[in-house]
């Protein structure tokens, strides 16, 4: 996906203004759809006792910074969205 918008960004250096600008705007919404999505852990994750995960948009003059640290048991997991504690699975099989 990443690369997807880098190509994008080449490109706009061959368009006209009017493209240019209705490219720049595409490539932000995929942007920031490839990062406000999903579940999955952008920091941490199984095995990790702690995470932070920090993230700047509006060209870098907004940032939030997510972090957390968990007790045995639960492993880190810092999303766009939040940080929080998740119960290791069980090691088990059925």
């Amino acid at each position: 996906m990443q690369e997807v918008v880098f190509k994008l960004f080449i490109k706009l250096l061959n368009f006209n203004e009017m493209k240019k600008i209705k490219v720049l705007f595409l490539s932000m919404i995929l942007l920031f759809s490839m990062y406000s999505t999903g579940n999955a852990c952008y920091s941490g994750g199984e095995g990790s006792s702690e995470c932070t995960y920090t993230y700047a948009w509006a060209f870098g003059l907004i940032s939030e910074t997510h972090s957390v640290k968990c007790n045995a048991g639960s492993y880190a997991c810092c999303t766009h969205d939040s940080a929080k504690c998740i119960k290791n699975r069980s090691k088990t099989s059925r």
